[in-house]
């Protein structure tokens, strides 16, 4: 498998999804310019089956994980980032959560609301990015035994978004330099630079070549071992 291989991607929203990001009065606003790497990176694996199916979550180590996917995706962006309306939504705390006094003592200071606004990523979003290591598609097709154009994906805030991703001609993409720290690596030593902080586990760099992207993603995941 050629580690560096890159495949140039579009994901359409099919269903609406938001995600915890900014704390804002009232809720946490999502940013909709970007979805996270990460996200995608365990999206798609999901998709393809290469998921551990034991009903038991696994001690939070994102470097061993993300060594063990078939490929890292990059950060997917649009062009035209939009939001909904503010949405409504209620934390059951009787029924997920009980009354222990730590919880009671926490919804009494507002740090845990029962109730909080979102804004979700609307149907028809378009976004673009990449993956690699392998080519989904082709995997995708190998599992079906008949080619395979496009396949669906969740993400958000408990799975609630829908995208359809399919190949397209991507010249250029964005990594995260926050998942480059993650492997120990710094976006910096390859001459790329941070362009925005979006927030502290999303930090998007400059656009540069799939290729580059490609080798660079590549260097994190064959040079680290997992803790």
């Amino acid at each position: 498998m050629d580690k560096a291989r890159a495949v140039g991607v579009r994901a359409i929203v099919l269903a609406p999804f938001y995600y915890h990001s900014v704390a804002i009065p009232s809720g946490t606003a999502t940013l909709p310019d970007f979805i996270g790497d990460r996200a995608m990176s365990f999206a798609v694996a999901a998709a393809l089956g290469c998921l551990s199916r034991s009903p038991a979550l696994p001690d939070e180590n994102y470097v061993k994980h993300m060594l063990e996917l078939p490929g890292l995706a990059s950060l997917f962006e649009t062009d035209e980032p939009r939001l909904m309306r503010p949405l409504g939504k209620r934390l059951n705390i009787d029924a997920e959560l009980g009354f222990s006094k730590s919880i009671q003592d926490a919804t009494s200071t507002g740090n845990l609301k029962t109730w909080f606004f979102v804004q979700e990523i609307p149907v028809d979003t378009v976004y673009q990015g990449a993956y690699f290591g392998i080519d989904p598609f082709e995997l995708a097709s190998e599992i079906e035994g008949r080619e395979v154009s496009n396949f669906h994906v969740r993400v958000g805030r408990h799975l609630s978004g829908l995208l359809r991703l399919e190949k397209a001609t991507v010249p250029t993409v964005r990594l995260n330099a926050h998942t480059a720290m993650k492997f120990g690596k710094d976006v910096a030593g390859r001459g790329v630079r941070v362009e925005r902080y979006a927030m502290h586990d999303m930090q998007p760099t400059e656009k540069i070549g799939l290729r580059m992207a490609a080798e660079m993603v590549s260097d994190w995941r064959v040079n680290t071992q997992a803790a």
